[in-house]
């Protein structure tokens, strides 16, 4: 019901990526390597600069920059065909409910490699 003078703004659905104020910096990057959904947790490759899901260690078995953790992703991106352009954030405060790890990685596990690079998670919000 609209009270009378007022007039239906519509809906809002709160943003569960983010768990607290910390500025947020962010960057467009090269993304590589697969689908990922937002709020998955990147690494960068020290030698193309490029940005795919953390591993513990790269497709080769050599250490390559990905398997360290510096980054969020922002947005839904498909780099499975081609390298696209996409958002990530490179420091904030994150609901850890709402993030993804690569395979032999745990958010839980990455947290404090996360809080080196000013990424701070909480978990105060299902998800």
């Amino acid at each position: 019901m609209t009270v009378k003078g007022f007039t239906d703004q519509g809906s809002t659905t709160a943003d569960k990526l983010f768990a607290g104020e910390f500025p947020v910096v962010s960057e467009l990057v090269t993304i590589t390597g697969g689908k990922y959904s937002r709020g998955a947790i990147l690494g960068q490759n020290t030698t193309s600069g490029k940005y795919t899901i953390c591993v513990p260690t790269a497709a080769n078995g050599t250490a390559d920059g990905t398997e360290t953790p510096c980054a969020i992703l922002a947005e839904d991106t498909d780099a499975s065909t081609d390298d696209v352009q996409a958002v990530v954030y490179l420091t904030g405060v994150f609901n850890a409910t709402a993030l993804t790890a690569g395979t032999g990685n745990t958010v839980a596990g990455l947290k404090g490699k996360l809080r080196e690079k000013s990424i701070f998670l909480k978990t105060n919000q299902a998800y």
